[in-house]
């Protein structure tokens, strides 16, 4: 129920007892009682609020599942969706290159909820606090807030008169962001008393298997609780409204909450916390534009205001349909066990310019470091190389951090175009969407070579002569895997051919050791198939090449041929020193396609930065040209397929 607070008798009611559009209620109306001096209402607004989302006062069809509903991050640049994006509805086309056609992964969308800063609100006037703002909002950033709380006698000069968040002099009101390292399948709500006894978000806990993690404040009793299905813990629907309010009324800080929370899950069960109030600012508070997001969605991170959660960071993965596997690998990294990454730094980014909370903030440079050469390099595509050459080594030292922060803004990015918004901390001209969309396809062509390191990394498969020839590439290893493959196929055949099985079963210790040998060699060979499909999880492209089938060969048809022939050579044999040496023998032909590979981890490292490099390369290239040249972008005028955040002639 939407519920609104009367100015009078202060209670909060249902919207239905406020039959006349004002802030008083009916029996405050029907008692005649007196308002406050006029002084105190200098904030009242009694216009009505437009309806914030779809089951409250719906005007249309809700998008159904896997449709997500256009969703506005708050940015500091006031940029109109005019500037950045057309509206001429024939600009825009389901069609797509297969060049330039993103891997279903790259069309996720990572955003927040709740961070955005206060004065860009729907029910603000952003064209007034565009010319009283700088766009960089220092120490600016509250005068429109606290003129709307404390009227026109507020003294903007004073030096105490800008104070936003916890318990300091700030414009932000986060102090942290944790950022989850796995999938969740339950989660606990947890609500205390905050401003005049109203009821908002203290506390959560997350749950995974038999892991749990809580963060804020969760003394007293349990507000809702819901767990999700494991086989698909995913939300339908996240809603969330905020409260603005006067903490502090003598230096004039402001501190924000979380009053009404909703999550609604695939299966359509509800965890509702709170109550939502109609949106409008009376002396000392104000109730937020209610947000909401809508998908297949899963929490990534929660944004705190000391202890209190008053954020929340999700992804959308509903272009993956039924299979999130593959990108539920370059969302989560913690292998399995559910922890936090805490963030205390770049927190102005997060709530000022729209941005999503990263592990590693040198992904940033290398952002605008693109940018600039889409703006002015010919081609363009020149400028991520040198500037990701870092972040490639990052990502081989293993540094998850680094990886996760570029496959984040990679996803970021898809939102802002496929919700047609900007970024917070560009202007309209570098938001234009000619640059934005070249600048996207280039950091996912990053993203993607970074997965790949990224899947070796979660991996650890060991590289076998053949694997090995296929990722180095040079003509001496692919020799060596020729040969080595030649030799294998000798010895079994030698192995099969030379047996003489008449005498099996005949010797008792034979038969025996016969048995715990084909064991060993049974416990090698599984081993060695694991690791083959290791090999082609991490690197499947090159699973259409000839050496990877003779590593198939080998690995699982030349070795199940070799556990039954050791079973029946060894039952056979009747010495005990050829009972060894055959032990010995059938060990070395399963084993010699490793034994033959000798590389240490530098010369790992350095195959895989050349296939980095490589794969990037090759991606660029294969790209439509007029993608990277600047003025054939000022003179074309290309349609814009939105799923794909593509560009097609």
């Amino acid at each position: 129920r939407i519920m609104r607070r009367c100015i009078l008798c202060e209670e909060q009611q249902p919207a239905e007892n406020f039959t006349i559009e004002t802030w008083q209620c009916n029996t405050c109306l029907s008692s005649d009682a007196a308002l406050p001096p006029a002084q105190d209402l200098r904030a009242l607004d009694p216009t009505p609020a437009s309806p914030a989302f779809g089951g409250v006062d719906d005007e249309g069809p809700t998008p159904g599942f896997g449709e997500p509903r256009s969703y506005g991050m708050s940015t500091v640049s006031m940029i109109s969706e005019d500037e950045v994006f057309p509206d001429d509805a024939n600009l825009y086309t389901d069609e797509c290159p297969e060049s330039c056609r993103l891997p279903l992964f790259c069309q996720c969308r990572e955003f927040t909820m709740g961070a955005g800063c206060f004065h860009t609100e729907g029910h603000l006037d952003p064209m007034k606090i565009a010319f009283e703002c700088p766009r960089l909002c220092p120490e600016r950033c509250c005068q429109a807030l606290d003129s709307l709380l404390h009227g026109s006698s507020f003294d903007v000069a004073s030096e105490n008169s800008v104070s936003a968040g916890p318990d300091k002099s700030s414009l932000t009101f986060h102090t942290k962001v944790l950022l989850l390292t796995e999938l969740i399948t339950e989660i606990h709500l947890f609500g205390g008393d905050m401003a005049d006894s109203e009821t908002g978000l203290t506390g959560v806990t997350f749950v995974r298997e038999e892991d749990n993690l809580s963060a804020g404040c969760i003394e007293g009793e349990e507000s809702c609780s819901l767990k999700l299905d494991p086989e698909n813990p995913f939300f339908k629907k996240v809603t969330m409204q905020q409260v603005i309010f006067e903490a502090d009324p003598s230096i004039h800080r402001l501190e924000k909450f979380i009053c009404y929370l909703c999550l609604e899950s695939l299966a359509g069960e509800k965890l509702e916390f709170g109550d939502l109030n109609e949106v409008g600012t009376i002396q000392g508070k104000s109730w937020l534009q209610p947000e909401v997001a809508e998908g297949k969605l899963c929490i990534t991170g929660v944004g705190f205001a000391d202890a209190f959660p008053v954020s929340m960071q999700l992804v959308d993965v509903a272009p993956m349909g039924d299979d999130v596997d593959d990108a539920l690998e370059r969302i989560f990294y913690g292998r399995d066990v559910l922890s936090f990454t805490c963030l205390h730094t770049g927190l102005a980014l997060y709530e000022h310019h729209g941005m999503i909370a990263m592990e590693d903030p040198s992904a940033i440079p290398v952002l605008e470091a693109v940018m600039e050469a889409v703006e002015h390099a010919n081609p363009s595509w020149t400028g991520l190389l040198p500037n990701a050459i870092n972040i490639i080594d990052d990502a081989l030292a293993a540094k998850m951090g680094t990886t996760a922060s570029v496959l984040r803004l990679d996803r970021y990015l898809t939102h802002v175009i496929q919700k047609k918004l900007s970024v917070g901390m560009w202007d309209a001209s570098t938001n234009h969407y000619k640059k934005l969309i070249p600048l996207k396809q280039q950091i996912s062509i990053l993203a993607r070579a970074v997965g790949v390191v990224n899947r070796y990394n979660r991996n650890k498969p060991s590289f076998t002569v053949y694997s090995w020839a296929c990722l180095s590439g040079d003509k001496v290893s692919k020799w060596k895997a020729y040969l080595t493959f030649a030799v294998q196929v000798l010895l079994v055949t030698m192995l099969c051919l030379g047996m003489e099985v008449e005498n099996f079963g005949t010797q008792t210790p034979s038969l025996l050791v016969s048995v715990l040998v084909s064991f060993v060699i049974i416990s090698i060979a599984w081993a060695q198939m694991e690791n083959y499909n290791a090999i082609k999880e991490t690197f499947p492209k090159q699973m259409g090449k000839s050496l990877m089938w003779l590593d198939w060969i080998t690995n699982k048809v030349l070795a199940v041929i070799v556990v039954i022939a050791n079973f029946l050579l060894l039952g056979s044999t009747a010495e005990y020193l050829d009972l060894v040496l055959n032990s010995t023998a059938t060990l070395f032909i399963v084993e010699l396609d490793d034994v033959a590979l000798s590389v240490d981890h530098e010369g790992i490292v350095d195959a895989l930065r050349s296939l980095a490099y490589r794969l990037i390369n090759e991606a660029l290239q294969n790209m439509d040209k007029r993608y990277w040249a600047v003025k054939e972008l000022r003179r074309s005028h290309p349609k814009i397929n939105l799923k794909n955040c593509a560009l097609v002639w």
